[in-house]
């Protein structure tokens, strides 16, 4: 959006002029005209000034919304030029007429990270003065965020272009662009002394961070012995069962029960077991990971990242897992009951 407009032009040397501009196509209403000439502040105070000189003013404004009309006088002067030559040649100077757009009203609306509002004692709703270019600016928070991407401490976010609006009606220079937020694949060729951050070479530096080395490998060890662990507690119950239900087993072979139907009653019961075992165990890891990933990610400097890292599940290997923990007592106990014991035996040893 327009917020100023400069016109730039030679000083006459030794007598005022009086000018217009005119400005179409743009709506001005509400803007303010003023006249000035860095040159002639530089060389006033220092007596560089060759003769009289007068500085630029605005005689009249009339502002509209499809053509305005500055009525002006230039204004004069000559700079005295090179001091080392014998007679120094009068050297032209440039004023300069400036329309700026209305000052927004209002403090700046604006987010502050946690530890600005810790520091300045302030709160949402607040209103606080913040430092711009060198100029005062008061400034609204409208939210508290705990951090802010490129952003390390104390922090306040303010839309540029309102800054630069205030900055610019106050007579100071705009805020210059230092980075752009892009989406799309990078640049192929991006301009000579162009820094290029991207997601995914955050990612690859994360990933590769010795810091995170030892939790990220702590974590998988983590995984694989709590499936081990699983399986081993399913294999030492199923052993256990098979052995304490012997007399059961027996009873049930004596009545003419077939070792296929007494290993398929035992696999169905172990698996209805260990199914909802494996997804309660899938939940629950998933959820500690939630809440483990990001306490370990950190990056070169010790500090969470921001913004912080997202949980993804590895579906694939997470589901293989789980169904090994889930079959796996299954084939114990089909292997268990294999071995069909004699039933007279049985029965006596079981009634002893």
């Amino acid at each position: 959006r327009l917020i100023a407009i400069d016109v730039a032009y030679a000083l006459p040397g030794f007598a005022n002029q009086d000018a217009a501009l005119t400005i179409t196509g743009a709506s001005l209403a509400g803007w303010s005209a003023r006249g000035a000439s860095a040159d002639l502040d530089n060389l006033s105070d220092g007596g560089g000034i060759y003769g009289g000189s007068s500085r630029p003013s605005a005689a009249s404004w009339h502002p509209a919304a499809r053509s305005s009309t500055l009525a002006f006088s230039t204004g004069f002067g000559r700079g005295r030029g090179d001091s080392v030559t014998p007679v120094p040649a009068p050297s032209p100077l440039t004023g300069m007429v400036e329309l700026s757009a209305a000052a927004p009203g209002g403090a700046l609306p604006a987010i502050a990270t946690q530890a600005y509002v810790d520091s300045s004692s302030t709160r949402v709703g607040g209103t606080v003065d913040a430092v711009l270019d060198g100029l005062q600016v008061p400034v609204r928070i409208v939210a508290v965020v705990s951090r802010f991407p490129t952003t390390a401490g104390p922090a306040l976010v303010i839309d540029l272009p309102a800054v630069d609006e205030a900055l610019v009606v106050a007579g100071a220079q705009p805020l210059p662009v230092t980075q752009w937020w892009l989406s799309g694949p990078p640049p192929a060729a991006p301009p000579p002394g162009t820094a290029v951050t991207t997601t995914a070479g955050v990612q690859a530096q994360l990933t590769n961070e010795p810091l995170l080395a030892a939790p990220q490998q702590a974590l998988l060890a983590l995984a694989a012995a709590a499936g081990l662990l699983a399986i081993t507690g399913f294999c030492v119950s199923i052993a256990t069962g098979v052995r304490a239900r012997r007399g059961e087993n027996a009873l049930l072979a004596a009545l003419g029960v077939t070792q296929r139907s007494a290993a398929a009653h035992l696999c169905l019961e172990k698996l209805l077991l260990s199914v909802a075992s494996a997804v309660l165990g899938l939940l629950l890891g998933w959820a500690a990971a939630w809440l483990l990933v990001p306490a370990v990610t950190l990056t070169g400097n010790a500090t969470t990242p921001v913004p912080p890292p997202l949980t993804l599940l590895n579906a694939p290997a997470a589901v293989a897992l789980a169904a090994i923990v889930a079959i796996a007592p299954v084939l114990v106990a089909g292997i268990a009951m294999i071995r069909r014991p004699d039933p007279a035996a049985e029965l006596r040893a079981s009634q002893a």
